[in-house]
């Protein structure tokens, strides 16, 4: 999944870190559109100088986590739990000027719950976001 975005976008530096044989149940395409939908903003809101990471890894619960991590412009405190909102926008000048109608994360987050599982977002010091998304694993 990250490797269409190098050969979209070879300027930006992108970073993987995916653990081997981690698998989920679930519907493949609508996962593959959450995890784009994050890549997407990470790109969008972040200058093309800096890093995106993704890390997928094994957690000691029955689960996955998997974290989209950028340098943006980050996401205020008090708006971290609007963002999930449908056609929620950040009150920020470079998200207004950006192409968008808000719907992305809710949808995202919508995908994420219908697999049972949670998204969030925290700080990505010292500036920027991580959004932390954790699934259930498939134990084989």
């Amino acid at each position: 999944m990250h490797k269409r975005f190098i050969i979209r976008f070879p300027q930006r530096i992108f970073h993987a870190n995916i653990t081997d044989g981690l698998f989920v149940r679930g519907d493949c395409l609508l996962l593959q559109m959450a995890i784009n939908n994050l890549i997407d903003n990470a790109i969008r809101y972040s200058s093309k100088e800096t890093k995106i990471e993704v890390v997928l890894t094994d957690t000691l619960q029955p689960r996955i986590q998997l974290q989209i991590k950028d340098e943006g412009i980050g996401i205020a405190e008090g708006e971290k739990q609007s963002i999930f909102n449908k056609f929620y926008r950040v009150g920020n000048t470079a998200t207004k000027e950006s192409k968008g109608t808000g719907i992305g994360l809710y949808l995202t987050k919508k995908i994420i719950r219908q697999h049972k599982g949670i998204i969030l977002v925290k700080n990505n010091l010292p500036k920027g976001s991580i959004f932390i998304i954790e699934i259930k694993k498939m134990i084989s």
